[in-house]
């Protein structure tokens, strides 16, 4: 029986997806599909909307849903409470203003671009690795209890500050374009494992704290 199921760039506007019962992937992207039942479908473990007509999902039947991305839609709102067993989660360029993730503590990959939330508690996220907090109007990001973190990306934001001194598993921070950030804290006794540190764009940037002063001097170059 089909597990898995790609639907890319069609003009496909009705998939009848009651008869598989085993699917356990379902890609949907560049379409016309503006109705999706999956109430059928209990044992999807990834899900990938893209560029659809839709403007409602239902994922609370998907008890095993690990990955879910929604990216470039007008869901305007989520409820993930079903799916304490998501991993992944992408959630861009959609009108979701509030996002209630208080059932997902296993995430490991969360990324938030144009959205319309303005606040969100990450502190949960214990197992979080990669953060991407992207064109938001959040004002802030407390990371200190994602200890795991080993991705930081931030741009297009009014955050102000940025504290990572707690996050000693970090090798990538790169914050693009934020003209609010004036101090960022990365003494967190693993610089010298960082591969890519970028603050380009932080023009208003006055405080950055690091390990050691002649090691960022010398490696942490793309900052302005």
């Amino acid at each position: 029986s089909l597990e898995g199921l790609t639907v890319n760039n069609t003009l496909i506007a009705d998939v009848d997806l009651s008869n598989n019962s085993n699917l356990i992937g379902l890609n949907l992207s560049e379409s016309e599909i503006s109705n999706l039942d999956l109430s059928q479908n209990d044992f999807i473990e990834t899900l990938s909307l893209r560029q659809t007509l839709l403007t409602e999902i239902d994922v609370s039947n998907l008890t095993s849903l690990e990955i879910l991305s929604i990216t470039n839609t007008n869901i305007p709102s989520l409820q993930l409470m079903s799916n304490p067993n998501l991993e992944q989660l992408n959630i861009s360029f959609t009108p979701i203003s509030n996002l209630d993730l208080s059932n997902n503590i296993l995430l490991t990959h969360f990324s938030l671009e144009e959205t319309l939330i303005s606040s969100f508690d990450f502190t949960i996220f214990t197992q979080l690795r990669q953060l991407i907090v992207r064109n938001t109007s959040i004002l802030s990001v407390d990371v200190s209890q994602n200890q795991a973190l080993e991705l930081f990306y931030f741009s297009d934001t009014n955050i102000q500050e940025i504290d990572l001194s707690n996050n000693s598993n970090l090798r990538f921070t790169k914050g693009e374009n934020c003209p609010n950030l004036q101090n960022i804290h990365v003494r967190n006794g693993n610089n010298i494992n960082f591969f890519i540190f970028n603050l380009i764009g932080s023009t208003n940037l006055d405080f950055v704290c690091v390990d050691d002063v002649a090691y960022a001097v010398a490696n942490f170059t793309d900052i302005e």
